[in-house]
């Protein structure tokens, strides 16, 4: 009898490196609006939700943001954050981004 186990783990392991690599790849979606809340996920991920959307972040990006203050997030299909904007008005308040 053949011991499929180690093809197993193997097939595993390239499928989970094939969607890692097509994951960073475009196009990417974007949430722009006020940062509604930020959340501890499980296994220490930190997450922050904008627009209806659950985007992963770092954890200095995490310590950083406010809740309520107006962000554009682009991020992959699979939910990580690939850059930030904050919208800073002169008086020092968020404010909504001109649309184009």
């Amino acid at each position: 009898m053949w011991d499929w186990e180690p093809l197993k783990r193997l097939s595993h392991k390239l499928g989970g490196t094939v969607w890692s690599l097509a994951d960073a790849l475009p196009p990417y979606k974007t949430a722009r609006g006020p940062l509604d809340a930020k959340e501890n996920g499980k296994g220490g991920g930190h997450y922050i939700r904008v627009a209806g959307a659950r985007v992963r972040i770092d954890e200095a990006a995490f310590e950083v943001l406010t809740v309520g203050e107006v962000v554009k997030v682009r991020y992959t299909r699979g939910g990580k954050a690939i850059n930030i904007d904050r919208y800073i008005s002169p008086n020092g308040n968020g404010q909504e981004p001109p649309t184009k």
